[in-house]
């Protein structure tokens, strides 16, 4: 098994897990749960390929996404100008 990637956001690693198991691609999630434990020693929540052999499709699936998924601040200017009735794209 090897680490994919790391993310304080549980959400952007479920919905890269979630492209990985549509591309037949086994993973799982590691340091998911919230303990106080957890939250005290800073553990972010994993994303872990289960064979080596997959790995680079993983990586080369990964770099597409973050590629494509918006920033927060994107999201944001995104979601303003859509409240305001204005399109805004990058």
């Amino acid at each position: 098994m090897r680490m994919l990637f790391s993310s304080p956001n549980l959400a952007d690693i479920t919905t890269v897990k979630n492209l990985l198991t549509r591309a037949d691609i086994p993973c799982q999630i590691v340091n998911d749960a919230k303990t106080p434990a957890m939250i005290k020693l800073a553990l972010y929540p994993e994303l872990w390929i289960e064979q080596d052999d997959d790995f680079l499709a993983a990586s080369v699936l990964l770099a597409s996404w973050r590629r494509q998924a918006p920033t927060p601040a994107t999201a944001y200017v995104q979601q303003q100008a859509a409240q305001s009735g204005r399109e805004f794209s990058l």
